[in-house]
């Protein structure tokens, strides 16, 4: 009977201790992506599963371009990419002006704007990497975008 009576508030201890720390996963998130982020890479799969890559050349701008989060969830971007494929030269381009929201039980990051939302799945996301994927219907290809935090 002791040993219930000193173990039942240990687990209840715990169990309260997993589920604060379960509900502050969104926060946490939220506050890696505050800041502003380089983007070092831009690979592109097309519909008939060849993959492309844009990073910025030797001893030019380290940056393809920028993201900006801020403490309100306002965010700002600007990157514009190349790939150079075997008949043409394709282009495409990352411009948000919005809000951005999560959806962690889908790993999404949401870029919001105006009355459009942008689905994006998130790879790798943590104090000094970023790493998510868009998939375009209308083109039928995948860009994935992969930001390192600016110091």
């Amino acid at each position: 009977m002791c040993k219930v009576k000193i173990a039942f508030p240990t687990v209840f201890f715990l169990l309260i201790w997993v589920l604060i720390c379960s509900c502050n996963k969104e926060k946490k998130y939220t506050l890696f992506l505050e800041g502003d982020w380089d983007c070092v890479l831009v690979k592109m799969q097309d519909a008939e599963g060849f993959t492309f890559f844009d990073s910025p050349a030797i001893g030019s701008n380290p940056s393809l371009g920028k993201l900006t989060i801020d403490a309100q969830q306002n965010v700002s971007c600007s990157v514009f990419s190349e790939f150079q494929t075997f008949a043409t030269v394709v282009k495409d381009s990352l411009v948000l002006n919005g809000l951005v929201a999560f959806n962690l039980k889908e790993n999404e990051i949401n870029w919001v704007q105006a009355n459009d939302t942008l689905k994006n799945r998130i790879f790798i996301l943590n104090k000094t990497d970023l790493e998510f994927e868009y998939y375009n219907i209308n083109l039928n290809r995948r860009v994935r975008y992969v930001f390192h935090k600016s110091n």
